[in-house]
């Protein structure tokens, strides 16, 4: 009887039999087997003790019995572990297993499933190794056991970048913020880098800056992570200031200064263009102009802008000067009347000059020193003092001026209004003269009374007299000029009018007067040079007509301003003539 060894296939597994007689002939008859008693073949698995129950059909042999020992060895089961791929979201992940038998069946039992040889069910992120240990229920299958791997992949977190803003332009850095966030909005620890255009510099000045944040995951459940955002500083309107001020008209351009400021004071920098009253051209003329200065920045942290003020330029203030009405005798047919017009320091060319006298206006127009004279009809005057009344209406850019002086008419008998005793030539040329001279204001060092001859006689004894210049010379130089005029010349017209000049000097109080009182000069506040003396005959030595009445000193500048170089009228000997007689006559009252 053969039995055999066989593994659970789920088929019946029958044992063989033979029957031999003598020589090892096969004997004829039926075999009837049972397994562990019974007939039915076996499937399962076990160990089964095989009867052969042989019914011989030959006469020479017996019925008989054989046995055998049959096994169905149990069969491993198909053990399917599945572990699978999650990302992390804080939940368990498990893995599952099954065991499957002959036909894809399910072979009952029970698993013990590890996760990196622990039976804890992973949640956080990493790879396990999976290991399903079988306990099979079934007598047809083992026990068994499958691996696989499990893993738990780390999620990203959500990163959160923002900038702010947009700022003003202020001169400070400003930098992001960024946070990452997990499951349920926990922080996620890790730390950010970020960029701003590309740079690690945090931004201080205006400009568009694209800001990436990098997010490095210390949490292992995390990936690192990237977040994005934009940061804008505006540029910011600088200070623009601008000085513009008020001006009296000189015929000048007069322009306004800008500067433009930003943080701190700080000069920015740009270009501007400035216009007075919508002209670029600068303003001369009187009135106020609206500055408007347009400031083109150059810095990108600060925009264009406009800044204004402004500009008045006032009517220059007028007025006259050196007005000059002579006194005249009655019978003189005119005289003249002159003057200076000027403003603000100016003189006016060209200004209409209105002069009013004896009930008649006239207008004349100033020369271009600003010079003007006006010839008066004086022929039927009677003796008595005369108003005479001058204007000017001024213009946009000179303010009106007026002013007035008197003309005096005198008789033709009135010869002279002394201003008190005199010296004649051969005073100042005695020791007496000298002494004086010397002594005037303090001493022979002093230089008062050769600065007076010098500023007031300039073509006699100032810059203009040649040798005889006494600019900055002292008192013993005037004595000196006296005694060699007098050698020179004597008593001639030279000497006469130097001898008048000193005359003035010494009758006047505010000059040499407090000198002279001791050697008989009669002194008053406008001395010998405020009086008149008729000019008689001799009115072409003065350049006036005969008979006109000046003051002394309107003779003395007569004279001066016809000397050459110091020397009288240049040398013409009649005019010299005619001036030593009437300051000869001068000299002697």
């Amino acid at each position: 009887v053969t039995g055999g060894i066989y593994a659970f296939d789920g088929l019946a597994h029958p044992a063989s039999a033979i029957a031999t007689g003598l020589g090892g002939a096969s004997v004829p008859g039926t075999f009837s087997f049972t397994y562990n008693g019974s007939g039915t073949l076996p499937t399962a698995a076990g160990t089964y003790a095989v009867v052969a129950n042989f019914t011989s059909s030959d006469p020479n042999y017996t019925n008989t019995i054989g046995t055998a020992t049959l096994v169905i060895g149990v069969t491993s089961p198909t053990i399917t572990v599945t572990g699978g791929t999650y990302l992390f979201d804080g939940f368990v992940h498990t893995a599952s297993a099954n065991a499957t038998g002959l036909g894809g069946a399910s072979v009952p039992g029970t698993f013990t499933i590890t996760y990196n040889g622990l039976p804890i069910v992973p949640t956080a992120a990493g790879t396990y190794d999976v290991v399903a240990t079988f306990i099979s229920s079934d007598p047809n299958y083992s026990n068994s056991n499958s691996s696989t791997t499990l893993t738990i992949l780390p999620t990203s977190p959500t990163a959160t970048v923002a900038a702010g803003g947009p700022y003003p332009y202020d001169g400070l850095a400003h930098s992001a913020l960024a946070n990452a966030t997990g499951l349920g909005g926990i922080p996620v620890a890790g730390t950010f880098s970020f960029t701003y255009n590309g740079s690690a510099t945090v931004p201080t000045q205006a400009g568009t800056y694209a800001i990436v944040a990098n997010f490095t995951s210390n949490d292992p459940n995390y990936t690192n992570a990237t977040a994005t955002t934009t940061l804008t500083i505006n540029a910011v309107a600088p200070t623009v200031t601008v000085n513009g001020g008020t001006f009296g008209y000189d015929g000048l351009a007069h322009a306004a200064s800008v500067n433009a400021t930003g943080l701190g004071g700080v000069a920015v920098g740009g270009t501007v263009s400035v216009t007075y009253n919508g002209s670029t051209s600068l303003p001369t003329q009187a009135g106020t102009y609206a500055v408007a200065a347009n400031f083109v920045s150059s810095n990108p942290n600060y925009l264009d802008a406009i800044g204004t003020g402004t500009i008045t330029i006032n009517p220059a203030l007028s007025g006259f000067s050196s007005i000059n009405v002579p006194s005249i005798s009655t019978g003189t047919a005119t005289s003249t009347v002159s003057g200076k017009l000027a403003s603000g320091g100016m003189s006016v060319a060209g200004g209409n000059v209105s002069i009013t006298f004896n009930g008649a206006t006239q207008t004349v127009v100033t020369d271009s020193t600003g010079a003007f004279t006006a010839t008066l009809a004086t022929g039927g005057l009677a003796v008595g003092t005369y108003p005479v009344a001058i204007a000017y209406t001024g213009d946009a850019n000179h303010t009106l001026a007026t002013a007035s002086s008197q003309l005096n008419v005198t008789s033709v008998t009135v010869a002279t209004h002394p201003a008190g005793k005199t010296k004649e030539a051969e005073f100042w040329a005695t020791g007496a003269g000298k002494a004086l001279i010397r002594g005037f204001n303090g001493g022979i060092t002093h230089t008062e009374l050769a600065t007076w001859l010098a500023t007031n006689f300039s073509n006699l004894y100032g810059s203009g007299a040649g040798v005889n210049d006494l600019t900055g010379k002292t008192n013993s130089d005037v004595s000196l000029l006296f005694q060699r005029i007098w050698r020179t010349g004597g008593d001639g017209a030279e000497a006469q009018v130097l001898t008048t000049a000193l005359n003035v000097y010494a009758t006047t109080i505010s000059l040499g007067g407090a000198q002279a009182v001791s050697y008989g000069f009669k002194i008053s506040a406008g001395g010998q040079g405020a009086k008149t003396f008729n000019v008689r005959s001799f009115g072409a030595a003065v350049g006036v007509a005969n008979n006109t009445v000046l003051t002394v000193y309107d003779m003395l500048r007569a004279v001066n301003s016809r000397a050459i170089n110091g020397v009288l009228y240049g040398g013409n000997k009649p005019l010299t003539a005619s001036a030593k007689t009437l300051f000869d006559e001068l000299n002697s009252i």
